[in-house]
């Protein structure tokens, strides 16, 4: 947390001050910017982990049942 000479942290450190400055400068849409990005970013490597997971499941005998 930042404290300033007065001891009131500024709105736009907060997180709620952040998001209606996102807000008020892109719209609703803002908050999802870069959201395309990232799921690319991610859907690799979730890819991966879940065929990893169900190969070491097969081999192990597990069953889900």
């Amino acid at each position: 947390m930042v404290a300033t000479s007065a001891g009131v942290v500024p709105a736009h450190l907060t997180m709620m001050g952040t998001i209606r400055n996102i807000i008020q400068q892109d719209g609703l849409i803002g908050l999802y910017r870069g959201i395309g990005p990232n799921f690319l970013k991610v859907a690799p490597a979730v890819s991966i982990s879940y065929v990893v997971y169900e190969r070491c499941r097969q081999a192990l005998g597990v069953n889900m049942t």
